[in-house]
């Protein structure tokens, strides 16, 4: 007996696979940081992969019905220019091995185009997405009221950054009040308990909003709100220092701010070096190490780094890969098509909404992380691919 399930369930089931799949390293990171990598952890971790089976079982044949061929194209241009630099450059395959870019690559990056891409209902997606925010915030809350973070801060910080754009943009655009007051709660815990790079994420997502919004009063209002910040800086820095520290809480961003660590909050913590050592790398051969080739040569130039040496910088990035003149293209054209998008902007389509949420994301490839591995940064291309197609 054939069990047939409807096709608007089967939606919701695969857009909670989606963001699932996208939230399932970061959820055994806020769990590690949380309860440690004991028992609790692998029950969690492996009720966490049972749950995504199930999902996929359920949905895979109506989401996937139908393969892209630009989805197609993307992995096999991707593997061709991997398998291409390994045999120029026989250090890359270490590289590749030691820090298990097949998987980074593939399955942790490259899948959010894929998944993107085989969207149907944005719509439902959106809905699924406030629902999970809403998870992820209240569990990151309790983290950092615990005082579990300690030296965590990246995983745990990257680990719910798109989540806070998303209740943000949800309790901006949307004007949904219970969304906006999980952003804000998410915004003080991300300050208290996360990275710098994530700030600036949330700083372009609120310079995003002001300019989009046409909500002329908030814009007065913000600016009114930053006049006063930056009047009596020193003495809101000092009632956040005594908030954290009353309740217990270290916080890398605070104590960067006050200066008490990484002597500022402008603390290049060894990014002036890699940049250095990267514009050496790229005098030297303009014509680019090819995808991923660049790593062995960051390995080799400074030392901290073994097989995990990266540019801290996309456009470095893609320029160290492929070169002054292909590398400025892909630049060119990525700007255009970025460009394009804020021109169409409509906050109330949610493919739209979803996009911007991600677009902001990566404003942290420009400080830290690659854009080879990142969902979001792929995500994004495979909702504008679509929206294109869609044309």
């Amino acid at each position: 007996m054939k069990i047939k399930i409807d096709k608007t369930k089967i939606e919701w089931v695969y857009s909670l696979f989606v963001v699932l799949f996208m939230f399932r390293i970061n959820f055994l990171t806020l769990n590690s940081i949380m309860f440690g990598k004991g028992t609790v952890y692998q029950i969690l971790k492996y009720a966490m992969y049972f749950v995504l089976v199930v999902l996929f079982l359920i949905s895979f044949r109506q989401a996937f019905r139908v393969i892209h061929r630009d989805v197609l194209m993307l992995y096999g241009l991707v593997g061709l220019m991997m398998l291409v630099t390994c045999l120029m450059d026989k250090s890359t395959i270490e590289v590749i091995k030691g820090e298990n870019f097949i998987r980074s690559v593939f399955i942790s990056g490259l899948s959010g185009f894929l998944l993107y891409r085989c969207i149907a209902n944005y719509d439902t997606l959106y809905e699924a997405f406030k629902k999970i925010s809403y998870l992820v915030i209240s569990y990151a809350t309790i983290i950092v009221l615990t005082s579990q973070i300690g030296t965590a801060y990246m995983g745990f910080s990257y680990a719910i950054l798109v989540f806070i754009l998303f209740a943000l943009y949800d309790g901006l655009f949307k004007k949904n009040k219970v969304t906006l007051l999980f952003g804000m709660i998410g915004s003080i815990v991300n300050i208290l308990g996360g990275t710098r790079g994530s700030i600036l994420c949330i700083a372009a997502f609120l310079l995003f909003f002001l300019i989009f919004s046409k909500r002329y009063k908030i814009v007065l209002f913000a600016a009114v709100l930053g006049i006063l910040f930056i009047s009596f800086y020193n003495k809101i820095l000092a009632l956040f220092t005594e908030l954290a520290s009353t309740i217990g809480i270290k916080s890398r961003i605070i104590d960067a701010l006050s200066g008490l660590n990484m002597n500022s909050i402008a603390y290049a913590n060894g990014r002036t070096t890699i940049t250095d050592v990267s514009l050496e790398l790229i005098k030297r051969n303009p014509l680019g190490y090819g995808f991923l080739g660049e790593r062995s040569q960051l390995n080799g130039a400074i030392y901290w780094f073994t097989t995990n040496g990266y540019a801290h910088n996309i456009f470095l990035e893609l320029i160290l890969q492929f070169g002054v003149v292909l590398g400025s293209v892909i630049i060119v054209f990525m700007i255009y098509k970025i460009i394009w998008f804020l021109i169409h902007f409509d906050y109330r389509k949610s493919n739209m909404a979803l996009a911007i949420v991600f677009l902001c994301y990566c404003v942290n490839l420009f400080v830290s992380r690659s854009y080879t591995t990142t969902f979001e940064f792929w995500a994004f291309w495979g909702i504008l691919d679509g929206m294109r197609r869609r044309e």
